[in-house]
Formats: structure tokens, C-alpha cells, sequence
């Protein structure tokens, strides 16, 4: 099983991205996430192997999210 975790600030984009993951057997959709804070917090409680993320996602940039996340993942 992959597990993923989406992050997105659109609502449409996450459900849209779920609904196509859930139709893959291998896939698990861990959860979804609007922001890095939000992320970062479900990371701690997840250790997902994929995180699909937006790059204009709010708070921190998604540049300087992927850095602090392989800092600290």
C-alpha cells in the first residue's frame, strides 16, 4: 500500500485529486490539508511515502516547504 497525503488549498482540487487516487487499490489517501501548518502537523501522525503538494500552498512557500520537510522527514 502507498500511502498519500494531499495538500492543497482548494477544496475542488483536493477532492478532485482523492477521488481519482481512490480508484487505484494500491493507493491510500491519508488526508488532506490546506495549509503547511496543517501539513507539517499531520506529517507528525501520518508518515505518508507521497505528499502531493501545491506549490502556492498558503503560509510558507512550497519551495521552502519541500526544504523543511526533507530537514526534517
Amino acid at each position: 500500500m502507498i500511502n498519500i497525503l494531499i495538500a492543497d488549498n482548494h477544496p475542488i482540487v483536493r477532492l478532485g485529486i482523492k477521488e481519482v487516487l481512490n480508484t487505484v487499490q494500491e493507493f491510500e489517501v491519508l488526508g488532506d490539508v490546506s495549509t503547511t501548518s496543517e501539513l507539517f502537523e499531520t506529517l507528525k501522525k501520518t508518515k505518508p511515502d507521497i505528499v502531493i503538494l501545491e506549490m502556492d500552498i498558503p503560509e510558507i512557500n512550497g519551495i521552502a516547504t519541500l526544504r523543511k520537510m526533507k530537514k526534517e522527514y
